[in-house]
């Protein structure tokens, strides 16, 4: 942490812990700007990094090694962390409104929290197992998982989407 005496400036406020938001952590760790104090606000703690999920799934890593910790990133960076969940921006007064703090005032604000669609297809809440929110993936997948290893019966399994994660392929057996 920086700790020499400049007086704040500029307020810059992270929401969030996406990957746009850890690369700047990563950024004024290596590089602080003197004068700017640097907030995070961010539900989650440990924040997975989306990359990496696909070898989740295939079983080359584990929970920890797919998650970066945002308190030692944020430690790094010299940056206040505040573990709750914005709620919503008073663009009158330059605040984050958060479930359960006072709210945070920023001169900069960057939201980066992800998107959480809305499943409106008939069946998917019962059988889709869906990426989106990341953050609540790897338990969604671990369930999933259990689901097919305690059933007798053959199970088929449809992927529906891409990116880089929806096009890999592995097969069991050879088959």
């Amino acid at each position: 942490m920086n700790n020499t005496r400049v007086p704040v400036l500029k307020d810059l406020v992270l929401v969030g812990g996406g990957h746009s938001h850890v690369i700047v952590l990563k950024k004024f760790g290596m590089n602080p700007m003197p004068g700017l104090r640097l907030t995070v606000v961010a539900r989650d703690i440990l924040t997975p990094y989306s990359g990496m999920l696909p070898g989740l799934v295939a079983g080359h890593y584990e929970h920890d090694e797919v998650h970066i910790d945002l308190s030692r990133l944020a430690r790094f960076a010299g940056a206040r962390l505040y573990h709750d969940e914005a709620i919503g921006l008073d663009l009158v007064q330059r605040h984050i409104l958060c479930r359960n703090r006072p709210p945070v005032s920023y001169d900069v604000v960057s939201v980066d929290i992800g998107v959480t669609p809305a499943q409106k297809i008939a069946g998917a809440a019962n059988y889709a197992v869906p990426v989106k929110p990341i953050s609540n993936f790897v338990d969604r997948w671990a369930s999933l998982r259990e689901r097919v290893r305690s059933e007798s019966k053959l199970l088929r399994v449809g992927v529906v989407g891409a990116g880089a994660a929806g096009v890999e392929h592995s097969t069991r057996g050879g088959k």
